[in-house]
């Protein structure tokens, strides 16, 4: 059963008290639209739920995990994540994928666990952890903090002067051309370019290449907000000097901006991301390298402009208090059992090298990064084949669209990122949820999930 969220200032300050004592992680799990955040987060809860089952206190340096319970929302303002209903989907008679993210939503885990024991540490003690999920369309309004609408106008326009984004652009660009920045705001023009303009971002998101860098966010999940006259709003090359009066085109196409930023980006910063202790950075690089160099290069831009509005580094204990720092980040490719477990280093050392740069920016803070290849739920098995007597690393389970398992050979990870001249063909082959006994008395079948514990929880709990 899950329990009530604390309601009073009692609580309140007994948060404060676990924070200074190190007995309370607030996680954010990022992660750009198909990433898996949801089946991730999951996983992550459940797995959690069955370590005392799985006897791995010793691997976290502890002496036992008694138990974990599930303590609702530890905020007022953000609904509860469906963890409940997600595993009811997965085990059900047919097991079923989640919906996408569609709003904030919040978890606290309480672990009660047996430290080993020292004269200063006896008995049990507690680890409280809160988890947040979110759409990663919203995610990607983090960079408009720190730009003006003429620069995000300018940086915009320029990204759709090279394909696939000009093609798709074509109609809105057309639209924009004529218009006169300095001529009068007229509520038909906002609207219809407004609309022009989320239609182009929507054919960016669905159309291959899947673009990632689309903003802002809410134009493609608007939440609370849709239909706002603040999202009547689109990019456009600035006026003129000193051409531009209050009651211009230009200046309420800016006012709108910055309503925006205010209003929606920094109350939705400030509320759930400047608060957070350690960071997952989940990266569906499979289905990139199946979109091409366009989509790879723009999902590596995107995740890159993204933490940068994350706070990094340690502090003492009042910056723990009043103003944590992400000490811990983890990178990791999910969905990796489309392939054979054996390609697994290979995923990895590929994302590494796609954030190698804004890694050691953030390591020089002095944080711990680690990067992982993992699977929230294996949805298939590793099995040895023979072609023409050539052995192959094979898998097998229940493709999409169909209800029989199958053997297939899953494609090759690369060793390097192709060059963009001779990028190669990839169809890795996505699968249904596997069919599970009971998923109530056991974890689900995961791959790499107690490194992901054991990278994130360890230290606290020793």
């Amino acid at each position: 059963m899950i329990k009530q969220p604390p309601r009073h200032w009692g609580d309140r300050f007994l948060e404060l008290g676990n924070r200074l004592g190190d007995r309370h992680i607030r996680l954010a799990v990022t992660g750009l639209s198909r990433a898996g955040k949801t089946v991730f987060t999951t996983s992550l809860i459940h797995f959690l739920r069955h370590l005392r089952h799985e006897a791995h206190g010793s691997l976290l340096g502890i002496e036992s995990v008694e138990g974990v319970e599930v303590q609702g929302s530890p905020s007022l303002d953000a609904p509860l994540f469906p963890y409940q209903t997600v595993i009811d989907k997965l085990g059900g008679i047919r097991p079923q994928w989640p919906e996408s993210t569609r709003s904030v939503s919040e978890i606290r885990l309480a672990i009660r666990y047996r430290p080993r024991q020292t004269l200063l540490r006896r008995g049990e003690r507690t680890l409280y952890v809160d988890v947040v999920d979110y759409p990663g369309e919203w995610l990607l309004d983090l960079p408009l903090l720190g730009a003006s609408f003429a620069d995000w106008s300018r940086a915009t326009l320029a990204l759709c002067d090279a394909e696939p984004r000009r093609s798709r652009a074509r109609p809105w660009l057309a639209f924009v051309a004529a218009l006169d920045p300095a001529a009068g705001a007229d509520a038909a023009v906002l609207r219809e370019g407004a609309r022009l303009y989320r239609e182009f971002l929507q054919a960016c998101r669905s159309e291959p290449p899947v673009l990632q860098l689309l903003q802002p966010g809410r134009f493609l999940m608007p939440g609370d907000l849709d239909g706002a006259p603040m999202l009547e709003l689109f990019p456009l090359a600035p006026p003129d000097a000193g051409n531009a009066t209050p009651a211009a085109l230009w200046a309420e196409l800016e006012r709108r901006f910055e309503a925006y930023k205010q209003h929606v980006v920094r109350q939705f910063y400030e509320r759930h991301f400047s608060r957070f202790d350690r960071q997952i950075v989940l990266v569906d690089l499979l289905s990139v390298l199946e979109d091409g160099p366009a989509a790879y290069e723009d999902t590596r831009r995107a995740v890159a402009a993204i933490l940068e509005h994350f706070q990094y580094g340690h502090g003492a204990w009042w910056t723990r208090l009043f103003s944590p720092r992400i000490d811990r980040l983890l990178f990791a490719v999910t969905k990796a059992d489309r392939v054979s477990r054996s390609q697994s280093p290979l995923l990895r050392e590929l994302l590494a090298r796609m954030f190698s740069e804004p890694e050691n920016d953030i390591a020089f803070k002095g944080v711990a990064v680690k990067t992982l290849a993992v699977s929230a739920l294996c949805c298939t098995q590793d099995v040895r084949c023979s072609v023409e007597g050539r052995p192959l690393s094979c898998v097998r389970g229940i493709p999409e669209g169909q209800e029989a398992e199958r053997v297939v050979f899953p494609g090759q990870v690369p060793a390097e990122p192709p060059s963009p001249a001779d990028w190669p063909d990839y169809a890795f082959m996505a699968f249904r949820p596997p069919r599970l006994a009971d998923v109530h008395s056991a974890a689900l079948p995961q791959l790499k999930m107690f490194e992901v514990v054991r990278f994130l929880l360890e230290d606290r709990l020793a």
